[in-house]
């Protein structure tokens, strides 16, 4: 197992800063998630950690050995690492026992390309098949397959598993995690997807415009997010304007679902009170509701509320909230809100 070591990482393409004193470890055997809008750099850290650009400050090491630093650079083929794309990008004019064997070197105690395959849970029999006469989660597990046959230290997805369908997707992430996982390979994951990222992560890292906004948990950063943009980028969010009160623990916040204890620290005053949707319950309460349903969105076994809080008050404000779909309130309806834990407070600016 091997751990990974980036240390004030910058990077610049044509005058174009990417990345900018970027610091991160990675335990050895454990996954790491970054996550990140369009631009923000992820893939470019991902072809750093792979040995496919050199950066122009900072240095990366891999298990203690520095692999990359400005002018120095350990080649790709050298690093034990394995790479899995976007597209999976196996050889279109090989069957799928060449593309797994195009690892293989012939070293005594390699797996043979029937084990590799057993490995990724395909069938030895496709071994015969093109690429294109394979799903699109059989393809990714092919090149994850040929991936491990170098037997790399670490491995880095990009995005591998965007073009699946959500069941197969879903179902190809939990057995690439368990792999990676029962193989002890420490793993970098790039992806934009909130619940693959939350699901799949033992360590998440939200990168933003070039530099690490937040690094934790998942349930740390889900629950505890730094700023209104990574909360917001993490899953859906209720933003209230409130007003707090208290310090340290005591503190709480005036808003439109009442009094709420406040999590983290902020000064006292005018803030923007974050929950999560799932924190809050529903409950028809005629007439005496502070809330009234003004529509409801159907998803299967749950709906989305739309509840307008105080209609008529200065503390007027719209919700979108969760609920069981056996018994969602009507349009109309006057209902009671309770919130569950603690909210959030960030600066109104």
């Amino acid at each position: 197992m091997s751990q990974i070591e980036i240390a004030g990482l910058g990077k610049s393409f044509g005058g174009t800063t990417v990345l900018t004193d970027l610091t991160l470890t990675v335990p050895a055997g454990s996954r790491t998630v970054v996550v990140g809008a369009s631009g923000s750099g992820k893939t470019t850290l991902l072809r750093l950690l792979g040995g496919f650009e050199t950066p122009d400050a900072g240095s990366i090491r891999i298990g203690g050995r520095i692999v990359a630093e400005p002018g120095a650079l350990v080649p790709a083929h050298e690093r034990a690492v394995g790479y899995v794309s976007q597209d999976g990008s196996l050889f279109p004019h090989l069957s799928v026992g060449a593309n797994v064997g195009f690892g293989l070197s012939g070293r005594p105690g390699e797996k043979s390309v029937a084990e590799l395959l057993e490995m990724v849970s395909l069938d030895a029999g496709l071994a015969t098949r093109r690429p294109d006469q394979l799903s699109g989660g059989q393809q990714q597990r092919v090149a994850l397959a040929r991936a491990l046959a170098r037997k790399p230290l670490v491995m880095l997805l990009d995005e591998p598993f965007s073009s699946l369908d959500a069941g197969l997707r879903a179902a190809t992430r939990d057995a690439v995690a368990a792999l990676l996982e029962a193989e002890g390979v420490t793993t970098v994951l790039v992806t934009h997807d909130q619940a693959e990222a939350l699901s799949f992560a033992h360590q998440l890292a939200v990168i933003r415009d070039g530099r690490l906004a937040q690094v934790g948990t998942p349930r740390e950063l889900y629950a505890r997010p730094a700023d209104v943009r990574t909360a917001l980028f993490l899953g859906d969010a209720i933003l209230l304007p409130g007003v707090i009160s208290g310090r340290a623990a005591e503190a709480s916040a005036e808003c439109a679902l009442g009094r709420v204890p406040i999590g983290n620290s902020h000064p006292e005053g005018a803030a923007n009170v974050m929950l999560r949707p799932e924190q809050l319950t529903v409950e028809v309460d005629e007439p005496r509701g502070t809330g009234r349903v003004e529509s409801v969105g159907f998803f299967g076994a749950a709906v989305v509320l739309g509840i307008r809080l105080n209609p008529g008050s200065s503390s007027e404000s719209v919700v979108r909230v969760p609920h069981r779909s056996l018994d969602n309130p009507a349009v109309g309806s006057r209902v009671s809100i309770t919130v569950s834990g603690t909210a959030m407070a960030f600066p109104t600016a």
